[in-house]
């Protein structure tokens, strides 16, 4: 797991705590929006765009899922 995802939510959310990577994002207090961000700030870290199916908190509720699908989209672009 890339530590980069932590610094980028804590980042973003602007609360530095450790985080459990299978726990739902919404147990630390992430809405919509800052998952909104988290995402642009992934895009913009890794230089490229989720399918829009993946902007919903249904589709990437823990940072394990959100890592996965970085990962599948940074192995695209090598």
């Amino acid at each position: 797991m890339s530590l980069a995802h932590f610094e980028t939510i804590n980042e973003v959310t602007g609360i530095e705590q450790k985080y459990d990577t299978k726990t739902d994002l919404t147990t630390y207090e992430i809405n919509s929006l800052s998952f909104i961000k988290i995402i642009i700030a992934i895009e913009n870290k890794y230089d490229f765009e989720f399918d829009d199916d993946y902007y919903t908190l249904d589709k990437m509720s823990t940072i394990n899922a959100i890592y996965l699908v970085t990962q599948k989209y940074v192995k695209e672009l090598k």
